[in-house]
């Protein structure tokens, strides 16, 4: 899942340091938005005042009203819901960096800084929004990060049908992920490699 800084066009967000004194959603009490983008302040050192926990409905009416100058929402790519709210003109996407930078340094900048914040949040990867994602927005790449999504199952499922389950996913990414955008990013010779926990032993055969 990747995080997404949707801000208004003329607050002016160029950086996570140019949220500083806007207002800002962070996302809902309890999701995973607001869990990262709190980590992200506290690395960043950013001030806790004018931040709101709004949801995504109330969210995109505060940024399309002009009550709020940012919100972040963690999700695919693409996303129907980022991809509605960049047909408004006055909003777009920011990248997750540090300070300002140049166009042609902003990736590299924001790599840098991401991998910085991975010390604090070690299962977040730097991650690039490719041009033309939403209906020929962005017009360039936007830097940001990707946050992998784990799928639990109980540990006495039996191996017979974790291993269908973790097939049938596999063998369904193009159907899943016209569905739900998160699928697209499967990809199962690197689907165990950043997990920190036991995998199910039937997954465990379907990967190997």
């Amino acid at each position: 899942e990747v995080l997404h800084l949707i801000c208004r066009r003329d607050a002016n967000v160029k950086s996570i340091k140019s949220l500083e004194g806007k207002v800002v959603s962070l996302g809902p009490d309890g999701s995973g938005t607001q869990q990262i983008v709190r980590a992200l302040f506290e690395f960043a050192s950013l001030e806790s005042t004018g931040h709101l926990k709004l949801t995504s409905k109330d969210a995109i009416a505060a940024l399309n009203g002009g009550t709020i100058d940012a919100a972040f929402f963690l999700s695919g790519v693409p996303s129907n819901l980022i991809d509605d709210m960049l047909q408004n003109q006055e909003l777009m996407l920011a990248p997750i960096v540090g300070g300002e930078a140049n166009l042609g340094d902003l990736s590299e900048h924001s790599e840098l800084y991401v991998k910085g914040f991975q010390t604090r949040y070690p299962f977040i990867k730097p991650f690039t929004i490719p041009i033309m994602s939403y209906h020929g927005r962005p017009a360039e790449p936007v830097p940001t990060l990707g946050v992998s999504a784990v799928l639990i199952s109980r540990a006495d499922l039996s191996n017979g049908l974790v291993s269908d389950i973790t097939r049938t996913i596999f063998e369904n990414r193009v159907d899943l992920t016209n569905q739900i955008s998160v699928f697209s990013g499967l990809n199962e010779e690197v689907a165990t490699a950043s997990v920190r926990f036991p995998v199910h032993e039937g997954a465990e055969y379907y990967y190997r």
